[in-house]
């Protein structure tokens, strides 16, 4: 039996696909005809009237096709196709001639064999094989009629030849628009099968790659659909704490996650089910297989998994940075909180500091005063140099302490530009002249947007370096309306040592010099244009600066410009003020500090002042009830027995029945007490209070109430 299956099977020659499929299709063509040959035998057999030659004709057709499957089988496949072609004409026609007549049935041999002819060779077959056979069907109806053959009862003509060539024909075109149908049904076919062999085959390969970049990726990641877990690369299986992927796959999902969180992670992949996008990052917590609560971020999308659409989840474990940020913030509040400590503790010392320094001023510049020999003379000089290093190093400290603050405040006004030159030129007009240099102010009409105060430090720092570095020449401040209408340039031009231009960013540094190593306190402690910085980035004035060695340097500030207010003076503060004199001002001085009282007092004394002193509110009451009504009151801001020096102007004010003319000097750096200050329409000098500056307040007091 396997020998006639083996025999029956068509030839398969290794990488010759053409030859194979041929083989295939003679071989099917040739136990075709075998198969044909025998029914045919078998009814002749029973017909007792079949000649014995037609019985001997189909046993020969037999062995030839028997010796055509021997041939295919040994690879001789174009020989074949041709042989049993040519075969299969001279059987078909030496059958039809021992039959001896042209009919239908046996003309039906001939259509049978353009079929094999059409199948063998294509086009090209069907059209020789129509012709072959016209032309044998044309040689028999000859021959029948010469008498050659068998005479059937009735005769055959062209008609029938005619006949027989179009059935011919017919049956050629019929085969091929079968063949080429085939053969274009067999085409898509194939390419619709190739198709969908690399579509799997990217498929697989997209899987594999999936897979392997999963496998190999340290983030966790997990895939899950209808809430069970499809998959768990070996990351999220360490980081839930199972022993293989099994001990997650086929689970709820949910159940890793957190209680807390369980809502709003279903609701999540609700939004990444009907968005059909990945979610944005989020933070949640899961639970490991023992319960143990870990953090992480999560982000889910959408993929297709097994042919399906499933829901891969991407997962990091973050427990150790919330660890660190908690640990972080535990640091950060008690850095706060021991800043804060420290910014109290700065405060009261401060406080502390500048009472003595404050005295000593007030003692250094009454010494000053009075009538001393030379040695002495130079030695209280020394010592005013010293106060007035100690004190610029306060003021500086407080200027940084309260521009770095968290509740500085800038209070912006319009005001008149000139006003702040008129203070500065008489501030700096002594140190400038005693170094032999030019130093000029442009006045101006212009007014300006801003914080009078801080305005006027940034400029006294500025002009306080310019007289400090030039050695010769001039300094001069002036200013200019811009192009546009909007805004003031503000300019303060020295002609001293200049400063290179690596050092350019350098010099906004604390406490940072140039040429300066040794820091000589002669040559200032540089924190000045630090001030400078930080207060035009708090006033949102931009600063620019162009300098060189040896070409000098230019400060360039840009302030908002302001609409002029009616009613200003029209005459110079500082001309009105150089006026004014002291002498019998009677001035009622409110301080706890003994040694402040005392120095201050005897400052005021000397410029010719009537000074009357009180320890605290209460005292200073008293004596505004029993003596002669002062005119104008200076008050420590702290004072014993719980009451303030605001409270105690209040307290003067009330007994006096009118606002009293006064002001505050205090040691506290505190920003929220110049709010205060300002508040209660009082100005408010820090301790150390430096001689000229109080000097220009009282003047500044004086002429308004010559005003009024």
């Amino acid at each position: 039996m396997n020998s006639i299956k083996r025999w029956l099977a068509p030839p398969v020659f290794e990488g010759e696909e053409t030859k194979t499929r041929q083989a295939s299709l003679i071989n099917m063509i040739g136990l075709t005809c075998i198969a044909f040959v025998l029914v045919v035998m078998m009814g002749s057999l029973f017909d007792r009237s079949t000649a014995t030659s037609t019985l001997l004709i189909d046993l020969l057709g037999c062995a030839a096709i028997l010796q055509f499957m021997h041939l295919l089988r040994s690879g001789k496949v174009a020989m074949v196709r041709v042989g049993i072609v040519i075969f299969g004409l001279a059987y078909v026609t030496a059958v039809t001639a021992s039959i001896g007549t042209i009919r239908t049935p046996t003309a039906a041999i001939f259509v049978f064999w353009v079929l094999l002819t059409g199948l063998l060779f294509e086009l090209r077959g069907m059209l020789i094989g129509t012709a072959a056979a016209s032309m044998a069907v044309w040689g028999l109806i000859v021959a029948e009629n010469a008498g050659w053959l068998r005479q059937p009862n009735y005769g055959v003509g062209v008609t029938q030849w005619i006949t027989f060539t179009a059935l011919f024909g017919f049956t050629s075109g019929l085969t091929y628009y079968i063949i080429q149908g085939t053969r274009n049904s067999l085409s898509r076919a194939e390419k619709q099968i190739e198709q969908r062999k690399q579509v799997e085959a990217a498929l697989t390969e997209s899987e594999q790659r999936y897979r392997t970049l999963v496998e190999w990726t340290l983030d966790p990641i997990a895939v899950h659909r209808d809430g069970k877990t499809l998959f768990a690369n070996p990351a999220a299986v360490k980081m839930f704490g199972a022993d293989s992927a099994s001990d997650l796959i086929g689970k709820s999902l949910l159940d890793r996650v957190h209680p807390d969180y369980r809502h709003v992670a279903l609701a999540r992949v609700n939004d990444v089910v009907e968005l059909d996008r990945p979610s944005p990052m989020y933070e949640q917590k899961l639970l490991k297989l023992d319960g143990a609560a870990i953090d992480v971020e999560v982000q889910g999308m959408v993929i297709s998994y097994g042919g399906k659409p499933a829901i891969q989840v991407a997962m990091r474990d973050i427990t150790e940075r919330k660890a660190n940020e908690a640990a972080l913030e535990v640091a950060r509040l008690r850095a706060e909180n021991a800043s804060r400590a420290k910014s109290r503790f700065l405060t009261s010392a401060s406080h502390d500091l500048r009472q003595p320094a404050h005295a000593l001023g007030m003692f250094v510049a009454r010494l000053a005063e009075l009538p001393n020999d030379a040695p002495t003379r130079h030695l209280v000089n020394n010592i005013d140099a010293c106060v007035r290093a100690m004190q610029e190093l306060l003021d500086g400290f407080l200027d940084i302490a309260r521009l770095d603050s968290e509740h500085s405040q800038v209070s912006r006004v319009a005001f008149p530009i000139d006003g702040i030159f008129g203070q500065l030129r008489e501030s700096f007009a002594s140190a400038a002249s005693d170094k032999g240099l030019r130093l000029r102010f442009r006045s101006s009409s212009a007014w300006v947007e801003s914080d009078p105060n801080l305005l006027q430090r940034i400029l006294l720092n500025l002009i306080s370096n310019a007289v400090r570095y030039t050695q010769q020449g001039s300094i001069l401040v002036a200013c200019r309306p811009l192009s546009d209408g909007t805004q003031l340039r503000i300019e303060v031009r020295d002609s001293g040592i200049g400063i290179a231009e690596q050092h350019h960013e350098e010099i906004f540094q604390e406490f940072f010099q140039v040429d300066n190593p040794h820091r000589d306190r002669s040559q200032g402690l540089g924190v000045g244009l630090s001030i400078v910085e930080r207060a035009c980035s708090l006033l949102n004035h931009p600063l620019s600066m162009r300098s060189a060695p040896g070409r000098g340097t230019r400060f360039t500030l840009t302030v908002p410009l302001a609409q002029a207010q009616p009613g200003g003076p029209k005459q110079d503060a500082t001309e009105l003020a150089a006026t004014l004199e002291f002498d019998g001002l009677r001035v009622l001085l409110i301080e706890d500090d003994e040694l402040g009282r005392v120095g201050l007092a005897s400052l005021l004394t000397s410029w010719g002042c009537r000074v009357t002193t009180a320890e605290g509110a209460n005292a200073a009451c008293a004596l505004y009830r029993h003596e002669q009504l002062p005119d104008i009151t200076i008050s420590d801001f702290r004072l014993r027995g719980g009451i303030d020096g605001i409270e105690a102007v209040d307290l003067l004010s009330a007994i006096s029945g009118r606002r009293i003319v006064a002001c505050l000097i205090s040691g506290d750096t505190d920003a929220k007490l110049r709010q205060q200050a300002q508040a209660a329409g009082l100005t408010l000098l820090q301790k150390p209070v430096r001689p000229a500056k109080l000097r220009s307040l009282l003047r500044h007091l004086v002429q308004g109430m010559s005003a009024h």
